[in-house]
């Protein structure tokens, strides 16, 4: 099986429906499609090749290539970083502060991203956000020690470098702890950034 790459070369549909032999295609009922058509044959002998060509430039599509590289189907995974919390880490701050952080540098696309964390450490009221170049796209409030927090969302992206944050902050005069060093099987933190193509 062999595969040409035709590119649509602008004829209008009366002038092909003119110059058209019907035993050789069918008859054009409209524009094109698209800018480009990928046509496979079983056959790729030259004869085969060139009667091809000539029915499709009848139909005003010009050969372009063959084999072209095909285009990826469905989201692609771009690239993925995930970063998890190592050392012990306490916070009394009533504006949200980092905990962790992740640089990317992206295509034009989404950012899918997935925080979460715990605690046993304390039973204080705390919070959570995830931002994207200082902007806030996710936060939620829970209770350290009897649940853990998840957050999971899709964000659009440009092209460049970017910072994606997990932060957090308490009520006055509360501590929030993670032990993730010296607990690290009951208390965690983690964030995973995925770059994706849509």
């Amino acid at each position: 099986m062999t595969t040409y790459r035709y590119n649509w070369k602008g004829l209008d549909v009366p002038a092909i429906q003119q110059s058209i032999n019907p035993s050789l295609v069918p008859v054009v009922a409209g524009p094109a499609p698209s800018s480009v058509v990928d046509v496979t044959i079983g056959s790729s002998t030259a004869e085969d090749k060139s009667d091809l060509d000539a029915a499709m430039l009848q139909q005003g599509w010009i050969y372009a290539s063959t084999d072209p590289p095909q285009q990826p189907q469905g989201i692609v995974l771009r690239q993925e970083i995930g970063v998890k919390l190592l050392v012990d880490s306490t916070t009394n701050s009533t504006t949200f502060v980092d905990l962790i952080t992740v640089a990317i540098t992206t295509q034009a696309g989404v950012l899918g991203l997935v925080a979460n964390a715990t605690s046993l450490a304390l039973v204080t009221l705390g919070y959570l956000r995830i931002t994207v170049d200082g902007v806030t796209v996710q936060g939620g409030a829970h209770l350290i020690g009897l649940a853990n927090n998840f957050m999971g969302l899709r964000v659009p992206i440009a092209a460049g470098a970017h910072t994606v944050k997990l932060q957090w902050r308490t009520d006055a005069g509360g501590t929030h702890q993670i032990n993730a060093a010296s607990a690290p099987e009951a208390e965690f933190a983690n964030l995973l950034v995925r770059e994706m193509s849509s």
